[in-house]
């Protein structure tokens, strides 16, 4: 059986749009040790989030959040990350705009596609 284009081109999207439509939101760290109940931190993080921490050293940790707690962060695994050991701390999230330019630029191939036939 052979595969026709436009079966291989909605999987290949529908891989782009899976894979691709993410963008990453930096929170802002506390200036507090530990932070005031009212901090950034703790409004825009929740267990499940998807997290991307720069440490002071450089290094780029990717986890999957599990609790936020005053003096730091929990990953699903049990490994504990201290505020003062982070440089930045982002959230990752779905882009509506990717999705819409996305499936906007699907519709006009397809559509292209259909009149060129």
């Amino acid at each position: 059986m052979r595969l026709t284009t436009p079966a291989v081109t909605i999987g290949l999207w529908s891989a782009l749009v899976l894979g691709g439509c993410h963008s990453m939101t930096r929170v802002a760290l506390p200036d507090a040790t530990p932070p005031p109940p009212n901090a950034a931190v703790f409004a825009h993080l929740k267990g499940g989030d998807d997290i991307r921490v720069t440490m002071q050293t450089g290094e780029k940790v990717t986890f999957t959040l599990a609790e936020v707690q005053t003096e730091g962060l929990v990953a699903e695994g049990g490994r504990h990350i201290p505020f003062r050991d982070m440089a930045k701390i982002e959230k990752r999230h779905i882009s509506w705009t990717k999705i819409g330019i996305l499936t906007g630029s699907i519709l006009v191939y397809l559509a292209l596609g259909v009149a060129h036939f």
